[in-house]
């Protein structure tokens, strides 16, 4: 939910708000992901018991999201159609 406000804001500015658009602005973030949260968008970081985000505390999961809204705007900088 911590990254439900950047990333909505992002598409807010975008000129539509197509399922199409809100994937391809997930995908480039997630490509641009590092750190904690590289592999955010791989099923296997999700998978129960063998994935890394099952053993995500609170404090991990904070470093996460704000891994992930340096990505978003890493990949806003890239250009590009959306």
């Amino acid at each position: 939910m911590m990254f439900c406000v950047p990333f909505f804001n992002k598409v807010a500015n975008e000129p539509n708000w197509y399922v199409e658009t809100m994937e391809s602005i997930l995908r480039r973030c997630f490509e641009e992901a590092t750190g904690e949260a590289a592999g955010v968008g791989h099923y296997d970081f999700w998978k129960t018991s063998t994935g890394r985000a099952g053993g995500l505390n609170s404090k991990a999961v904070s470093v996460v999201c704000k891994e992930l809204k340096s990505a978003l705007q890493r990949s806003s900088n890239l250009g590009g159609d959306v």
